[in-house]
């Protein structure tokens, strides 16, 4: 029997990110394709897309884009659980992720701003293509 996406992808957090719910993380939200999961600063939304796209963003409680953070991940050579425990390893290599530490959020928020308008200006011939990531 095939388990339903929305408990194989939070049977996944739940083993992956383990160490995260011994630290104040708690599960809020479980949906087919979406776990949500908050501390008293932060909240952490992983997605699940039925393209195979895992998406993970971080963002201070209160608020939305462009202040959060984001790491991707595609499934084909690595399975759910291997991306979440890449994810994890991304969002420890910088404390200041985690903690939700606003001047670290606010430079990320200009950075992607500037980003997203460097696309767009790209996508509607005004400019050139970007250098770096594209955002989801």
């Amino acid at each position: 029997m095939v388990e339903p996406m929305s408990q194989e992808l939070e049977r996944h957090v739940r083993k992956m990110w383990s160490p995260l719910l011994r630290t104040g993380f708690d599960i809020r939200e479980t949906a087919p394709d979406r776990v949500v999961l908050v501390s008293s600063n932060a909240e952490v939304v992983v997605t699940h897309e039925p393209r195979g796209e895992l998406d993970v963003r971080v963002l201070p409680l209160g608020h939305e884009w462009p202040h959060c953070w984001g790491w991707s991940g595609l499934v084909g050579r690595a399975d759910v659980g291997r991306l979440l425990g890449r994810a994890l390893t991304e969002m420890q290599s910088n404390p200041a992720i985690l903690a939700c530490d606003p001047p670290f959020y606010e430079r990320l928020a200009d950075a992607n701003l500037r980003q997203s308008k460097a696309w767009t200006d790209f996508y509607s011939g005004r400019g050139p293509q970007p250098k770096g990531k594209r955002l989801p």
